[in-house]
Formats: C-alpha cells, sequence, structure tokens
C-alpha cells in the first residue's frame, strides 16, 4: 500500500471513530488488532470497540480535527485534536456536566494486509479529566 494509501485509512479510521460506527471501524480493523491505548494492558479488536462504545455512552458530537499526517512504509503518524461534549453520560463515574472538551493527541497505525493491525494512542487525558471537573486545575507556578 502507498503511504497515501495508508494516511487515507488513518483518517477513515478517526472518522469511524467520531461517529462510533462500528461496522465501519470492524472494516478497518484487523482481527488480530493490538491497541495500546486508555487502558494500562494492550487490547484486542473486541476490547478496543468496547471501549470506543463506552466514550460514546458518555460524550456526544464527538470529532477529530486532524492537524498533521506522516506516513512511512507500513505505519502512520496521526497528530488530531479530538473535541466532543460530556453531554451523553456518566463518565468516570461522573455524571453529564454538559462542558465542551477539547484535547490533543498522537495515533500511531501500522498497516497490514490494508487493515489497521496495531495502533499506540497518546492523548492528555488529565487535560479531559481537568476539563470536566474529575481533576481540581493546576496552579499556575509562581
Amino acid at each position: 500500500m502507498s503511504n497515501e494509501h495508508n494516511k487515507h485509512l488513518a483518517r477513515r479510521c478517526h472518522e469511524a471513530l467520531a461517529a462510533n460506527d462500528q461496522a465501519a471501524l470492524r472494516e478497518l480493523l484487523h482481527p488480530d488488532l493490538v491497541a495500546y491505548s486508555h487502558d494500562p494492558h494492550p487490547q484486542n479488536r473486541e476490547a478496543y470497540l468496547l471501549g470506543a462504545g463506552l466514550w460514546h455512552e458518555a460524550f456526544g458530537n464527538t470529532r477529530f480535527a486532524i492537524a498533521d499526517q506522516i506516513a512511512e512504509g507500513d505505519r502512520v503518524a496521526t497528530v488530531a485534536t479530538l473535541r466532543a461534549n460530556h453531554s451523553a453520560g456518566e463518565f468516570q463515574g461522573l455524571p453529564p456536566t454538559n462542558k465542551p472538551i477539547a484535547f490533543d493527541g498522537i495515533t500511531i497505525m501500522r498497516i497490514a494486509d490494508g487493515k489497521i493491525i496495531e495502533l499506540r494512542v497518546l492523548s492528555d487525558w488529565f487535560g479531559l479529566f481537568q476539563q470536566i471537573g474529575l481533576v481540581p486545575p493546576t496552579e499556575p507556578a509562581s
């Protein structure tokens, strides 16, 4: 696959995640997917899809703004800002706050057989927790 094709595959995955399009995600994610995401342990495809569904149970209007993508060989790195509203349901025990959230992240995907077989997500969950009130804001340095 070409670098441009792999970048397109990564963009489609972000779009499917934002829409919680489980059918599209099953098409894009290899059955042997290994995901290093927001769980301390690697996830298989089913666990990753479950996590995507749980996100949408708490956050509505999820969307990604892709700032940059770099592809080389079988890997694609995507820098994006995730935006959503904590309006759909409980998250980490916190009832909906109706607050808009935004945080940056980097996703690195490895492609095999035309599907995403590995992905690594690095994002600012601490910032998310601060935005919805699960963690108090930090005091500026004096």
